[in-house]
């Protein structure tokens, strides 16, 4: 990532961290160009620093607004998708890594930052929703 990109994302992230009410969607907008993966990676870079330096408040904002513009993204479908057959292929497989790693290979792209975000948000959200006996056993 060059250094003039970066200086972009640290702009608009100043920019998304003292926005008033109504003017997140009009912040975007006018950056649309920034708004990719490489914008997400250094959001949670800089929310990890803040948390670090003991603003835990501007960190929790920063992330649940990356966590907005990464669902928002038509690729968290494909990160949906793709989770999905995982979790099909290990039933159906009884968990036989001769089914599941192919499908891991072939897509490797997808095993990155994003993937993870999923996992973690996505997996407690659905867990919390059950009993907490079922929920252990499904962990």
């Amino acid at each position: 990532m060059d250094e003039q990109r970066l200086q972009a994302y640290f702009n608009l992230i100043d920019q998304l961290l003292t926005f008033s009410s109504g003017e997140l969607v009009q912040i975007l907008e006018s950056n649309r160009e920034l708004v990719d993966e490489g914008l997400l990676q250094v959001m949670a870079q800089v929310a990890e620093q803040l948390a670090a330096n003991g603003d835990q408040n501007s960190a929790n904002v920063l992330l649940h607004l990356r966590s907005q513009i990464f669902y928002a993204n038509p690729s968290f479908q494909d990160y949906l998708q793709f989770f999905k057959k995982i979790l099909e292929s290990t039933r159906n497989s009884n968990g036989d890594p001769k089914f599941v790693y192919p499908l891991l290979q072939v897509n490797l792209d997808k095993l990155d930052d994003n993937f993870i975000d999923i996992l973690q948000r996505g997996t407690t959200a659905k867990l919390s929703e059950l009993e907490p006996e079922l929920a252990e056993t499904i962990a």
